[in-house]
């Protein structure tokens, strides 16, 4: 499963419905949707780098963050308003 990541990323940055589709499934699972926001936030920081630079190719992005969560970190991002 891992080597199929650098092809669904490119397959992702190079067709827009698949970029949103994976982009709505990452909500799903692991966003935030609250009344300031979209957040997306995985412990695996690779993860969250594809799937935000993802959104970021579709202008949805915003900057990508490290927060401390207890005794580890969250990685990811905020979508843009």
């Amino acid at each position: 499963m891992e080597n199929n990541k650098p092809e669904l990323l490119t397959l992702a940055l190079s067709n827009k419905q698949i970029a949103a589709a994976l982009l709505g499934q990452a909500i799903l699972d692991e966003g935030g949707i609250g009344v300031s926001g979209i957040t997306i936030f995985y412990t695996n920081e690779g993860e969250a780098r594809q799937l935000w630079t993802i959104a970021n190719s579709l202008g949805y992005a915003n900057p990508f963050r490290k927060k401390k969560h207890r005794d580890h970190y969250h990685y990811g991002f905020s979508i843009k308003a």
